[in-house]
C-alpha cells in the first residue's frame, strides 16, 4: 500500500502544471478638440493624461485646436493601466492638462475603447498681450499688373479676432495672409489692423508697394519656309519677351494682319519677289517693331501674265474721266496702275480724272505666281478753253 501511494506521488510530481501570468488590460485612447482659454489651443501645446496622480501620456498639438486624430494611423493620447489598478473592478478616473494646467473635463477608464473626447481650460499665463502690428509683403516692386501677397507677423496672432489690411489704392481685405494686385503705377501705403478683446493696433507702412509702370516689350519674330517657289505659304511665330496687348504684322506684299488672340499667323506669298516682314507689338507701356529685311524670297513658278489694257476716251478736254480696261492674259493676281499724273490703282478695271492738260502715260504692270509684266499707253488731255 506504501509502495503504492509513493508511485501516485512520483506521478503527479512529475505531471506539469499551468502558471498562469496576469496582463495589463488594453489601454484607452483619446483624441479631440483643444482649447484654450476659450480659444482653439496653439501648435505646441502639451496634453497629458493621469492616473492616480501619475503621467501615462503626452502629446504635442501638431494643428491648431486639435489633439490626436481619429484615424488609424493618426497619434493618439494613450492611456494604460496595470493589471492590478484594473484587477480590483472599480472605476478608474483619468484626468487631463494642458500645459500642465487641470482641463475641465475628466473621463474613466475603459480598457480598449477609442474615445473622442473635446478638452478646455483656462490658464491666465496664456491670455496674449494686447497686439502689436507688423507684416511683410513680397514682392514690393514691380511692373503693373503687380500681384503683392501681404503676411502678418504679429505674436500671439492665433489669439487675435480680426486682420484688416488697406492696401493703399482704394480697396482692403481681410485675413493672416492676403493676395492683392496693383493694377495703376504708383507708391503705396499699406495698412494692416488687428482687432482683439485685448486690444487693437495699427500699422502703416508709407510708399511700401513700388508699382511700375509697364515696359514695351521687346518685339521679335521668327518664320519657316523662307523662300521657295509661289504661292509660298510662311508660317511666322511671335517671341516676343514681356506682355503682348496688340500684335500687327505688315507681310510686306501689300497685306497686314491683326493677330492680338495668338503668337501664330500663316502667310501666303503669291507673286515673286523679295519681302520685308515687320511685326510690330505693344503693350500700355507702348509699342517696339521688329524688321527683318529682305526676310522673303518667293521664286517664279509657271509663265508670267502678258500685260495689256484698253482706255476710252484716250483724247479730251479737262477735266476728262478714262476708263480703263485690263485685257491681260495668263491669269493676272494683282494689277498696279500708274495714271502718269501721281495717281495709282490696285483695282483691275479703274477710273481716272485728268484735271490738268497734258499727254500723260499710263503703265499697268500685273503679276502672278510666275511673275511680272507691264503695259504702257497715252492719255492727251486739253485744256479746257481750248475748244471755245
Amino acid at each position: 500500500m506504501k509502495r503504492f501511494l509513493f508511485l501516485i506521488l512520483a506521478v503527479l510530481i512529475l505531471i506539469p502544471v499551468p502558471v498562469v501570468i496576469a496582463s495589463p488590460p488594453l489601454p484607452s485612447e483619446y483624441f479631440g478638440n483643444v482649447t484654450l482659454n476659450g480659444r482653439p489651443a496653439p501648435v505646441g501645446t502639451e496634453i497629458g493624461a493621469e492616473v492616480n496622480g501619475t503621467v501615462r501620456d503626452e502629446i504635442t498639438v501638431i494643428e491648431e485646436g486639435l489633439y490626436g486624430g481619429p484615424g488609424v494611423w493618426d497619434e493618439k493620447l494613450i492611456v494604460q493601466v496595470s493589471e492590478g489598478e484594473y484587477a480590483c473592478g472599480c472605476t478608474i478616473p483619468i484626468a487631463f492638462t494642458i500645459n500642465g494646467i487641470p482641463a475641465d473635463q475628466t473621463s474613466t477608464f475603459s480598457a480598449g475603447q477609442t474615445v473622442s473626447l473635446d478638452l478646455s481650460g483656462e490658464s491666465e499665463e496664456s491670455i496674449p498681450p494686447p497686439p502689436l502690428s507688423d507684416f511683410s509683403a513680397y514682392p514690393t516692386e514691380g511692373e503693373v499688373p503687380l500681384t503683392v501677397r501681404f503676411t502678418e507677423n504679429v505674436s500671439h496672432s492665433w489669439s487675435y479676432e480680426e486682420f484688416l489690411w488697406d492696401f493703399g489704392d482704394g480697396t482692403t481685405g481681410a485675413g493672416y495672409s492676403v493676395d492683392h494686385t496693383y493694377e495703376d503705377p504708383g507708391l503705396y501705403n499699406v495698412t494692416l489692423t488687428v482687432n482683439s478683446t485685448q486690444g487693437s493696433s495699427s500699422l502703416t507702412r508709407k510708399e511700401y508697394i513700388n508699382a511700375t509702370p509697364k515696359s514695351p516689350p521687346t518685339t521679335d519674330f521668327y518664320g519657316i519656309s523662307l523662300s521657295g517657289e509661289a504661292p509660298l505659304s510662311v508660317e511666322f511665330s511671335d517671341t516676343t519677351i514681356g506682355v503682348v496687348d496688340t500684335r500687327w504684322w505688315d507681310f510686306g506684299d501689300g497685306t497686314a494682319a491683326w493677330a492680338n488672340e495668338t503668337p501664330w499667323v500663316k502667310h501666303t506669298y503669291e507673286i515673286p519677289g523679295i519681302y520685308t516682314v515687320t511685326l510690330t507689338a505693344g503693350n500700355s507701356g507702348g509699342e517696339k517693331a521688329a524688321v527683318k529685311q529682305d526676310y522673303i524670297e518667293v521664286f517664279p513658278s509657271g509663265s508670267p501674265p502678258d500685260a495689256r489694257f484698253t482706255l476710252s476716251p484716250m483724247l479730251g478736254y479737262a477735266p476728262l474721266a478714262v476708263v480703263f480696261t485690263d485685257r491681260s492674259s495668263g491669269g493676272p493676281l494683282t494689277w498696279k496702275w500708274d495714271f502718269g499724273d501721281g495717281n495709282v490703282s490696285h483695282e483691275p478695271d479703274p477710273v481716272n480724272t485728268y484735271s490738268n492738260a497734258g499727254i500723260y502715260v499710263v503703265t499697268l504692270t500685273v503679276a502672278n505666281s510666275g511673275g511680272n509684266d507691264s503695259y504702257a499707253s497715252a492719255v492727251w488731255v486739253r485744256a479746257a478753253n481750248s475748244h471755245v
